[in-house]
């Protein structure tokens, strides 16, 4: 069974009776468009299944949530199912009758009015907790499979499909110059007389180079240390 609008759970059962677990019996849910995130695709109504127990202080709920949804993948941008399997747990608190009576007198919203878990009466509303958990859970960047090579960047062939005829680059061609540096520096790695120590020629001599004498005297005429 599904329905639209709120997810109320009758608490009048429990009202005086304090941890005893109540079993959740709400329909299923259909999201609306856009109501678990810009892209997201509802495929299978929200179904939440577990209970609800009066701590004395709070209604604590512990269930557990499961749907649908259909994903982009930001590799290849196919669209793609995901699954979504969360624990839900929320601890809804009965709205004061002080604060009920001042909101009748005040025009602008209080702060408990904004609190997704506050109540009146008999009935708790699942849907906004339970929404807020899915959208926060979905992935930031959804991929269809991990290994998805995505889209060629010349012609935009998804590569899921197999390869294209594109040819592929060798690098990023602002980078061509130092590549071609590097690729000189190459032949002179081995220093003077490389090129003629691998043809099997005597290298060249290296420049013999004096030692400093440093026992000699200093300009306050002592020796250097």
């Amino acid at each position: 069974m599904s329905g639209v609008g709120g997810m109320l759970v009758n608490i009048g059962p429990i009202k005086l009776k304090r941890g005893v677990p109540l079993p959740i019996d709400v329909p299923d849910r259909w999201p609306e468009p856009g109501e678990l995130g810009e892209g997201v695709e509802a495929r299978a109504p929200v179904h939440v299944e577990g209970t609800v127990t009066n701590t004395g202080k709070a209604y604590y709920v512990d269930a557990r949530l499961t749907t649908e949804v259909g994903l982009s993948c930001s590799r290849c941008l196919r669209s793609f199912r995901y699954e979504v399997n969360l624990p839900f747990v929320e601890e809804f608190h009965r709205r004061p009758k002080a604060s009920v009576e001042a909101a009748d007198a005040e025009s602008s919203p209080l702060p408990w009015e904004e609190d997704d878990t506050a109540f009146t009466g008999d009935h708790i509303d699942l849907w906004e907790p339970v929404r807020e958990t899915i959208a926060l859970n979905l992935p930031l960047k959804a991929l269809c499979h991990e290994a998805c090579p995505g889209l060629c960047p010349v012609c935009g062939q998804d590569l899921n499909m197999g390869a294209c005829a594109c040819p592929r680059s060798e690098g990023d061609p602002r980078l061509a110059v130092l590549r071609e540096l590097l690729t000189g520096l190459d032949g002179v790695a081995d220093g003077p007389g490389g090129d003629q120590a691998a043809a099997g020629e005597e290298p060249l001599p290296r420049p013999s180079v004096p030692l400093v004498d440093r026992s000699r005297p200093g300009r306050n005429g002592k020796a250097r240390r």
